[in-house]
């Protein structure tokens, strides 16, 4: 009886279908392994947040390729974070604001736009020291330029410290 079950589904061609989904899936898994750094974009975290726009559901696919749809899905209007971007696709989270599920992978980057918030505030970081002619440098070039000079002068007291030597006492 199984052999011939198992004869009939080949014969319907169904094994061809599971072959191929099978085949799919670890192009996938190839794909999502060997990503070339070279063309990925890391999204900062004060920039990571987008909106679904446009008409319909937007499908997560499991690497960056429309051939690696999964059946998870967003609507226009859901909020996610980006953390990078390749070749037309975005890695981003979804948290459900209801139930707080989170579902993650790739999304279509055409149907983001940036919403001005992300997971973390801007970092600050300093490009440059004012000389003291007035020009602005590399802070590395600076550091260099002064060798050490400024950080004598910024601790420096502003006046000289006096030191009263007393004389030995006779007693």
């Amino acid at each position: 009886m199984r052999a011939f079950a198992v004869s009939l589904v080949v014969a319907c061609g169904i094994a061809p279908i599971i072959a191929a989904a099978r085949s799919a899936e670890n192009r996938c898994e190839r794909l999502r392994a060997n990503l070339d750094a070279d063309r990925l974009v890391v999204i900062q975290g004060h920039m990571s947040g987008r909106v679904v726009t446009g008409k319909g559901r937007l499908h997560f696919h499991s690497a960056p390729s429309g051939e690696c749809r999964t059946e998870v899905f967003i609507v226009p209007g859901d909020a996610v974070d980006v953390v990078e971007e390749y070749e037309g696709f975005s890695r981003a989270t979804f948290v459900n604001p209801d139930s707080g599920d989170t579902a993650g992978g790739w999304l279509e980057s055409d149907r983001l736009k940036p919403s001005g918030f992300g997971i973390a505030p801007k970092q600050w970081r300093p490009t440059g020291v004012a000389g003291r002619d007035g020009s602005v440098r590399d802070h590395r070039s600076a550091a260099r330029a002064d060798a050490g000079r400024s950080a004598r002068r910024l601790y420096r007291p502003a006046r000289p410290i006096r030191r009263t030597v007393s004389a030995p006492s006779d007693g």
